[in-house]
């Protein structure tokens, strides 16, 4: 395949993360709301720990573990500042 062909394949991809992230965003702004109204901090490390012990169990790479714990651990740090 031409770099070409790969360069369009990567930014189809890209196409479809920008939608998935901000769902994920939107979400986390809907459950910042409830947060709020319920008295919970915005902070949930046993979430976040959670969330990032589960994205390690479903990578299959090639990306290894600690590189989606560091893109995960971006996207939560970015979500959890637009529930504040």
């Amino acid at each position: 395949m031409s770099l070409e062909k790969l360069r369009r394949k990567i930014d189809d991809i890209d196409r479809q993360l920008i939608p998935l992230l901000n769902r994920r965003a939107e979400l986390a702004v809907q459950i910042g709301a409830i947060k709020e109204m319920s008295g919970k901090d915005v902070l949930d490390q046993t979430r976040e720990k959670f969330i990032i012990e589960r994205i390690k169990a479903l990578n299959a790479g090639p990306l290894d573990d600690s590189a989606m714990q560091i893109i995960f651990q971006t996207i939560i740090q970015q979500c959890r500042e637009i529930q504040k």
